[in-house]
C-alpha cells in the first residue's frame, strides 16, 4: 500500500511539474505573440503603399493647355496618392494654379511624371515634394525651409585620425644580395650592409584633431549643399554642427537626402500635421476623369 501511494505521489509530482513547465512556456509564447502584434500595430499599415504607388506606370498622359491645379488633381486620382498643395501659399510666391500644361507621354512612372508636372507648373521657381506614409506634399523650397527636421549622423569613422607611418625601415634588397655574394661565408657578414636600415626621419605631418576634422566636415556641407539656407551663411532656419563624433543637422528633408549619411537617431516630424493647410489646399484626388481618361481634351 505504501509503495502504491509513493508511486502515485511521484506521478502527481511529475505531472504537476510538467503542467507548470507547459503553462510557463505557454505564457512565454503568449507574451511573444502579444509583443509581435503590438509591434505590427505601431507601424502604419500603408507605410509601403506610397513608395509602391509612386512606382506605378501610367500608360497614357495627354494634356492640352490644362490648368496646373486640374493636372495635379488628375495625377492624384490616377495614382491613388493623396496630394497636398497649398495653392494660396503658391500664389504668394508667384506660382499660378491656372498655369497651362501641355504634355503627351507614354508609359511614364508616377514619380517621374510628378517631377515633370512640377517643372511645367513652375518653370522659374523650383518645386519639390515630400512623401510621407499617408500623403505627398508639393511645395517650394522656401516653404520646406520653414520646417526643418533634426537628425544626428555618426561620422566618427570619417574624422578618425589615421597614423602616418613615415619612419618605417627602408628595404634595400640589391645591397643585401651583393653583400651576401661577396662575403662568401656567413661569419664575416657582420660588417656588411643590412637588409633593413633604420629611417631616422622623425618628421611627422601635422594632422587635424577629430574636432577639427568634424568642423571641416560641417563647413564642407555648408559650402556645397544649398549654401544660402544655413544660419552660419546668413540663412534663417538650418544649422549643422559637430559634437563628439556626430553631426547634428537641423534642416529640411531635401537637405538630409543630399547629405546621404546613415542616421544614428532622429527626432523627425512631417512637414504638415493634422489637417493640411487652409484655403484651396488639395488633399486627395478630386478630378472627375478616371484612370483610362486623362484630364483635358481628348487626344485626337
Amino acid at each position: 500500500m505504501k509503495r502504491v501511494l509513493a508511486v502515485t505521489c511521484l506521478t502527481l509530482t511529475v505531472w504537476a511539474t510538467d503542467a507548470r513547465a507547459q503553462s510557463l512556456q505557454d505564457r512565454i509564447d503568449a507574451v511573444r505573440e502579444q509583443r509581435q502584434q503590438a509591434a505590427q500595430q505601431t507601424q502604419p499599415e500603408n507605410t509601403l503603399e506610397i513608395p509602391r504607388k509612386m512606382s506605378t506606370i501610367i500608360d497614357d498622359v495627354y494634356f492640352d493647355h490644362t490648368p496646373a491645379r486640374d493636372v495635379f488633381n488628375w495625377w492624384s486620382s490616377v495614382t491613388g496618392i493623396p496630394l497636398v498643395i497649398d495653392w494660396n501659399a503658391m500664389e504668394l510666391e508667384g506660382i499660378d494654379p491656372e498655369q497651362p500644361i501641355t504634355l503627351d507621354l507614354k508609359t511614364v512612372p508616377a514619380r517621374l511624371l510628378l517631377d515633370v508636372l512640377m517643372s511645367s507648373a513652375s518653370p522659374e521657381i523650383e518645386l519639390i515634394y515630400e512623401a510621407t506614409p499617408w500623403y505627398v506634399q508639393v511645395m517650394t523650397k522656401r516653404q520646406a525651409n520653414r520646417h526643418p527636421v533634426l537628425r544626428v549622423y555618426d561620422v566618427a569613422d570619417m574624422v578618425m585620425a589615421i597614423p602616418n607611418f613615415n619612419n618605417a625601415p627602408s628595404f634595400d634588397l640589391t645591397s643585401a644580395l651583393s653583400n651576401t655574394n661577396s662575403g662568401g661565408g656567413g661569419g664575416s657578414g657582420s660588417s656588411g650592409s643590412q637588409l633593413f636600415t633604420d629611417n631616422d626621419d622623425e618628421d611627422e605631418d601635422d594632422q587635424p584633431t577629430k574636432s577639427e576634422s568634424g568642423q571641416n566636415l560641417a563647413d564642407t556641407i555648408r559650402e556645397t549643399i544649398e549654401p544660402d539656407i544655413w544660419q552660419a551663411n546668413g540663412g534663417q532656419f538650418s544649422s549643422v554642427r559637430y559634437y563628439d563624433g556626430r553631426l547634428i543637422v537641423n534642416a529640411p528633408l531635401y537637405i538630409h537626402r543630399q547629405i546621404g549619411i546613415p542616421v544614428v537617431s532622429a527626432r523627425a516630424r512631417y512637414i504638415s500635421k493634422g489637417t493640411p493647410g487652409s484655403g484651396q489646399s488639395s488633399a486627395g484626388g478630386t478630378a472627375s476623369p478616371g484612370i483610362d481618361k486623362p484630364f483635358g481634351k481628348e487626344k485626337p
